[in-house]
Formats: structure tokens, C-alpha cells, sequence
């Protein structure tokens, strides 16, 4: 439906916000980027494409879910579908070989992988990878 929107549609700049480079791909495998690209209105952030939406200079925007599920002022009308995207959109964790603390990086990560961490993950509407 995208294409019959008369306002502005919001998404990050694809040049430099990780949130514009998935809305330029997904909008691109959909086949419509040409469609949108005159409505499109680029933030430098994807806060900012959600405060564009929020505030109402944009009639919608492209952002996480998780981005969306934190603002009131925003409705969720739909979901980028399965496929639209060449890769699952992936947080990785890690810890830096020269850590400064490795003890405790090797706590904080055993926490992320926690039931409670998850739980918190989950609430914020990410889905815990499983591998």
C-alpha cells in the first residue's frame, strides 16, 4: 500500500543509517522503490524517521518494529514481508580479544543469554536467535 500513500513516507538516509539500507533493499525486492522514492524523506537516524512520523510531518516511515513499539504516538499498520529482505537482521555479541576486563565481558555476556536477558529482549519485541 505503500505506493498509494500522498504524503511523505520517512526512512533513514540508505547512505549512512543501517535502518535506510534495509528499507532501501526491502522497498527495492518489493519493486516498488520507484514508486516511493518521490514521497521519500530522508533522517538522519532511525529515531528521527520515527519522530518524523510521530510528530506528523510524514505521513508514514519505515523503522524497526522494536523502534515503533517504544513510541506511543506511533501505530504499527504493517510488517515488511517475509523475503523482503535479502537477510535476517541479526545483533551479534562478541567479546573483543584485548578486552580490558574479560571476566567480566564473559558475565555480561552469560547474562545476555539469560532467561531474564531474554525476557527483556523479547518484552522490546526482538526474537532471540537460536542456534
Amino acid at each position: 500500500d505503500l505506493k498509494d500513500v500522498q504524503g511523505t513516507i520517512a526512512i533513514g538516509d540508505p547512505a549512512s543509517v543501517p535502518a535506510g539500507q534495509y528499507a532501501n533493499e526491502s522497498l527495492h525486492n518489493l519493486g516498488i522503490w520507484d514508486d516511493v522514492e518521490p514521497n521519500l524523506s530522508y533522517g538522519n537516524s532511525v529515531t528521527a524517521v520515527l519522530n518524523q512520523v510521530a510528530q506528523g510531518s510524514a505521513e508514514c516511515g519505515l523503522v524497526y518494529a522494536t523502534d515503533a513499539q517504544s513510541n506511543d504516538d506511533v501505530e504499527v499498520i504493517c510488517e515488511a514481508p517475509d523475503g523482503s529482505l535479502n537477510k535476517s537482521i541479526v545483533y551479534p555479541v562478541a567479546i573483543v580479544k584485548d578486552a580490558k576486563d574479560p571476566d567480566a565481558a564473559h558475565k555480561f555476556l552469560e547474562f545476555l543469554q539469560s532467561k531474564e536477558a531474554q525476557d527483556v529482549f523479547k518484552e522490546y519485541g526482538f526474537t532471540i536467535h537460536e542456534e
